[in-house]
Formats: C-alpha cells, sequence, structure tokens
C-alpha cells in the first residue's frame, strides 16, 4: 500500500499545480484554483439488491464508520469540500455501495460510481469501479484515490463528453 500512498500524494500535488499553471498560460495571473464540491453518499448493497446478494451487508456501525473515513479522505485533498447532493453549484457526486465478501467477511467490496451533479437536476455519469480492500480505511483510501485519478484525467483532458 505504500506505493497508492505515494502515487496519491503525486496526483494530489499535480491536480493542485496544473489549474494554476494552466491559469497561468491563459492570464498570467496568480489564481487559486477552484474548489472542488463532492457529495458522498454511501449505502449498503441490501437484500432488494438486482442479483443475488454474494456478500453481507456492512453494519449500521460500519456504514457510519465507511462513510465518515471516505469523508476524511476527500477533504484531505486540496481544493475539495463536501456538499450535499441537492448542491445547486456543479459539484462531484460519489455514490458507493459496499458488502463484506470472503469466509469471515474479511474483504471489503466497493462499487462506486461518480456522476456530475448540479443545478440542471440531471446527474451525468462519469465513471464507475469496483474496488476490493481488507478493511473499512484502506477502502475509503482507495475511493478517494479512484476520485482523484479521475479527476487528474478530466484535467489532463483525458475525458471527452459523447
Amino acid at each position: 500500500m505504500r506505493i497508492q500512498g505515494v502515487t496519491v500524494a503525486v496526483l494530489a500535488l499535480l491536480w493542485t499545480y496544473i489549474p494554476v499553471h494552466a491559469q497561468q498560460g491563459q492570464n498570467g495571473a496568480n489564481q487559486k484554483p477552484d474548489t472542488v464540491g463532492v457529495s458522498i453518499l454511501v449505502e449498503q448493497e441490501g437484500p432488494g439488491a438486482l442479483f443475488a446478494q454474494a456478500g453481507e451487508d456492512l453494519s449500521k456501525a460500519e456504514m457510519d464508520k465507511l462513510r465518515s473515513l471516505i469523508v476524511a479522505e476527500v477533504i484531505k485533498l486540496p481544493n475539495h469540500k463536501i456538499v450535499p447532493h441537492s448542491d445547486p453549484n456543479p459539484h462531484t457526486d460519489l455514490s458507493v455501495v459496499a458488502e463484506k465478501v470472503g469466509p469471515r467477511g474479511n474483504w471489503i467490496i466497493i462499487s462506486s460510481a461518480i456522476t456530475l451533479g448540479g443545478s440542471s437536476g440531471k446527474d451525468e455519469m462519469v465513471s464507475h469501479d469496483v474496488i476490493a480492500e481488507r478493511s473499512l480505511g484502506t477502502a475509503a483510501h482507495a475511493v478517494a484515490y479512484y476520485l482523484l485519478a479521475l479527476e487528474l484525467r478530466g484535467a489532463l483532458g483525458g475525458i471527452k463528453p459523447n
């Protein structure tokens, strides 16, 4: 996990300086990059899932802990803040569905989707990923890494609208 931590640090550093450098190239002023608003929804897979559930739902305490860990990881990212899903300003919606799998429930499986939300009331899907980790803490860290990597890809022009 050390390599992933170093990668997150490098991506965070790039994310901090790329928008400033791009703005300086356009108008020569030293401007601080805009803050990225992120709404976070964490929920259980539940028995009503579309497919037969292979794992076990996290308890309410585990769900609350996972949400607080994800929030803590996201607010550590440069220029990020938590906003409500109903925020009328353009923002990123991070939706996470989690469950435990394995013989002793020793893997946390997260299905995460990132959409763009805002005043239009229509969310636009950007990406979806599945993450498997051994603990709630490493799962939360991986979710923040996924968010940051996707934002960097967008900042570098790697995400094109259809």
